[in-house]
């Protein structure tokens, strides 16, 4: 457990994983500008879609997983792995660099894509009801009064793969 949050704490101090954040929004809103050339009627819609027909998941899996890959770049070329593997083992240390990378990864793209739909509330509203298909998720959310809920939960899958790219 010390490995990890060593490690930890060094991917969230690092001013890289709050550029990444940065990156992953602008990437997120230039793949969905161009691929659409508009904005629709609400943020839900938009985000929602925008995650549904991205072509640039594997684009954002490195986005997410730079902060982590640095600081590994970082610890190899200073030769801190050795000591590190023999203090704490080798199977921890591997261990705790999958998950670590894992984790920034969900944590960066979940952060950086929710900054774009913040971004993008201030010039659309969140939700709007209208008579277009709505599935079984949103609604619940929807009636619920909680739009960002339905974001959230949109993200966070779309996070969760991509962090899956970004460790294999």
């Amino acid at each position: 457990m010390g490995i990890f949050k060593a490690h930890f704490m060094k991917v969230i101090k690092s001013p890289l994983f709050y550029i990444s954040i940065i990156l992953t929004a602008a990437v997120i809103g230039s793949d969905h500008y161009v691929a659409e050339g508009k904005l629709h009627g609400h943020v839900v819609d938009d985000v929602v879609g925008m995650l549904g027909f991205s072509n640039t998941r594997g684009l954002i899996a490195v986005c997410g997983a730079l902060p982590f890959a640095a600081n590994f770049a970082k610890e190899w070329t200073s030769d801190v792995t050795t000591s590190c593997v023999t203090r704490c083992g080798e199977k921890k240390y591997i261990a705790s660099n999958v998950v670590m990378c894992y984790v920034s990864t969900v944590l960066t793209v979940f952060i950086g894509i929710m900054l774009y739909a913040f971004v993008l509330s201030f010039f659309l509203p969140v939700f709007e009801m209208d008579n277009n298909y709505m599935d079984f998720i949103t609604a619940y959310f929807v009636e619920l009064g909680a739009p960002w809920l339905q974001i959230m939960y949109r993200v966070f899958i779309y996070s969760v793969s991509c962090a899956m790219y970004s460790v294999m």
